[in-house]
């Protein structure tokens, strides 16, 4: 029942009320469940900012956006400000970031913020060659919490 839950997910607040729920069950969660849910949280933050993959391992995040989007770098400063996180640009165009984060407990809403604030951008026209809505690849491995 709670992995079709999870699966049926398409909004951050379910995401948050199965945790929630999860969290009152049972107590702490262990590290594998929090990467589930942490999936599941950047796949729906993903899609709806325009993110074509996004890899997490340990305390590095790869998020890779749509060729059709040309995210603003300015309001990636804002959203990320009074963070310990690194940001390094593989490539411009498409975007292809790399995020580190100090503290790894911190890192699943330091990626949702930072896609959220590249994902706030006007799409230019489409020309037929988008890549469509859905995040194609996310992986999650290592020891995420």
């Amino acid at each position: 029942h709670l992995y079709r839950r999870l699966s049926k997910a398409a909004k951050r607040d379910e995401i948050a009320a199965l945790t929630e729920e999860l969290s009152d069950r049972f107590g702490r969660l262990p590290a594998q469940t929090r990467r589930l849910l942490d999936k599941s949280l950047l796949a729906i933050v993903g899609q709806e900012a325009g993110v074509s993959r996004i890899l997490m391992r340990g305390n590095r995040v790869r998020v890779n956006f749509r060729p059709d989007l040309v995210p603003r770098m300015s309001a990636l400063e804002e959203a990320l400000k009074g963070e310990a996180v690194d940001i390094e640009v593989r490539r411009v165009s498409p975007l292809s970031l790399v995020l580190e984060c100090s503290e790894p407990t911190r890192l699943t809403s330091v990626v949702a913020r930072a896609v959220d604030a590249l994902g706030k951008v006007e799409e230019p026209a489409n020309d037929g060659n988008a890549t469509g809505d859905q995040v194609r690849e996310l992986s999650l491995t290592g020891e995420v919490v």
